[in-house]
């Protein structure tokens, strides 16, 4: 991608300079710089939604357990951003108990994954309505599988700050991001 990026901001300082050197090519040169705007603007969109997503159906096409959600604590949310979170966060919803995390699919399907097999949780940049979207990458069965997430830490709901916590404890290698309130 920064590949990509680079060639064509290339092009187009090369096409500005070659089109100044023209003349009156005013048309010309604002045409060109709308193409570019609207070029990095398609990159940055699809770096962001990216392939993260394909492995998931496989997971839990594989893998599915009976669970008693009950006694499950929720540690993610679904913003708002008209229609379009699906691309930036999992369809998935999450939830922990003492010892594992539960990623449980739309379907009711859920899969259990014990906190030794999180390889990786951090914050992302992404903002959906100043809700920080996390990234969670859980090992099972020899692939290493992305999601992403909007959590649903409040005043009064601490479920995210908990799973957190029992995470830094069990598996502190997976912690990118050091928590405090102003990571949210």
């Amino acid at each position: 991608m920064i590949r990509r990026i680079a060639v064509v901001s290339l092009a187009y300082i090369l096409g500005i300079f070659i089109l100044s050197r023209l003349g009156n090519n005013v048309f010309y040169m604002l045409f060109l710089s709308i193409c570019f705007f609207i070029y990095m603007t398609w990159e940055i969109f699809n770096y962001y939604n990216g392939d993260w997503k394909k492995n998931n159906e496989i997971l839990f096409a594989n893998l599915q357990e009976d669970i008693d959600m009950t006694k499950l604590k929720k540690i993610s949310s679904r913003p708002f951003f008209f229609g379009l979170e699906g691309r930036f966060i999992s369809d998935e919803s999450f939830y922990f108990d003492d010892n594992n995390l539960y990623i449980i699919a739309k379907n009711r399907k859920a899969v259990k994954v014990p906190f030794t097999q999180i390889a990786e949780l951090k914050k992302t940049a992404i903002n959906i309505n100043k809700i920080r979207i996390w990234q969670i990458s859980v090992r099972i069965e020899g692939l290493e599988i992305l999601f992403r997430f909007a959590h649903n830490y409040t005043i009064w709901n601490e479920n995210f700050k908990e799973f957190y916590t029992k995470l830094s404890r069990e598996n502190s290698m997976a912690v990118k991001t050091k928590w405090s309130y102003w990571n949210l």
